[in-house]
């Protein structure tokens, strides 16, 4: 997936990226790949594989969270298609879903005995602040 957003990114076109935004949206979202692309079926088939092994709320975290991530890829493109950069609060928050980690947490999560209950670990304080770090980290390029 990280490889697919670098690519949506930097040389589709916003139109393209959005289909394909819109697509894993609606395998997230339960339904079936419309469409024959062998990228969307084998996510769907992972994302199925993955829905029926944990519950409801923990597949309904991590599914609004990986729409997020999706979403702040192609935010970004439609804001330098247009050759807007965005203040650095704006930059600051969008980028604490777009290098993935509310998503990634939720796959580390997969490897805890009990299972937390679903944003158990992003709430935690610690996990709150290591994001905001890292996205300030990143946001020095900015400046």
């Amino acid at each position: 997936m990280i490889s697919w957003s670098v690519i949506e990114q930097r040389a589709y076109p916003i139109r393209i990226g959005a289909a394909v935004v819109a697509g894993l949206y609606r395998v997230l979202d339960g339904h079936r790949p419309a469409s024959s692309s062998p990228v969307l079926r084998a996510f769907a088939e992972l994302w199925d594989q993955t829905r029926r092994r944990l519950t409801q709320p923990w597949t309904a975290a991590f599914a609004a969270n990986v729409k997020r991530w999706l979403l702040t890829y192609q935010e970004e493109a439609v804001l330098r298609a247009a050759g807007i950069v965005p203040d650095l609060a704006s930059y600051l928050q969008r980028r604490g879903y777009s290098v993935g980690t509310p998503w990634l947490y939720g796959l580390a999560t997969l490897g805890l005995h009990p299972l937390p209950p679903a944003g158990h670990l992003l709430a935690s304080p610690s996990v709150r602040s290591l994001r905001h770090s890292d996205a300030a980290i990143d946001a020095t390029h900015l400046r």
